[in-house]
């Protein structure tokens, strides 16, 4: 991102991850079915706090941009810096960065390959396009994965038109140029 770009957003800060985020696709991975596999796995584990019923392959089927299997990913982890950042000013930075909606299978696939990329203590967003997004009480839902220091997780749904605060995070995902790979 360019320094003039940089300014549009002052709302978001710098990749929290040392050195060149990666995440490697599994081969076998298939959106349709991976979030009811994930949440077989991890769903009764000692180390969930809590798992989002709703947090299924049903229900984000529609995902805008789909991982393919083997393939390797950049990643970063943005911080929000200001209280009341609204959805579509997310979805704005997203876009500007040529970042992928992935929303649940995102954070769900980097918690299951690479959980280290996840800060300790804060909450952190995978978003999509709002029309992808399911809802669930009459709301658009985003997951939200909030990682304790003790080592317990928590899988959640925060409402898609409420804003969001600072020291919150923003899970972006990207693809890699020839000589990134």
């Amino acid at each position: 991102m360019s320094i003039s770009e940089k300014n549009q957003f002052p709302e978001f800060g710098d990749d929290l991850l040392s050195g060149e985020g990666r995440m490697k696709v599994p081969k076998n991975y298939n959106w349709k079915t991976f979030i009811d596999e994930f949440a077989k796995k991890t769903r009764d584990l000692d180390l969930t706090h809590y798992y989002n019923p709703n947090l299924t392959s049903e229900n984000f089927k529609k995902v805008t941009d789909k991982f393919i299997p083997d393939k390797i990913y950049g990643v970063k982890v943005i911080p929000l810096l200001q209280d009341g950042i609204l959805s579509k000013r997310i979805l704005e930075y997203m876009t500007a960065n040529n970042f992928l909606k992935v929303g649940a299978h995102g954070a769900l696939l980097l918690q299951e390959t690479n959980p280290e990329y996840f800060t300790k203590d804060k909450w952190h967003l995978s978003f999509d396009e709002k029309k992808a997004l399911p809802v669930i009480s009459g709301d658009h839902r985003v997951p939200r994965l909030h990682p304790y220091s003790d080592g317990d997780w928590k899988f959640y749904l925060g409402f898609f038109e409420g804003p969001w605060y600072s020291g919150q995070v923003l899970i972006c995902f990207y693809e890699l140029e020839e000589g990134q790979k």
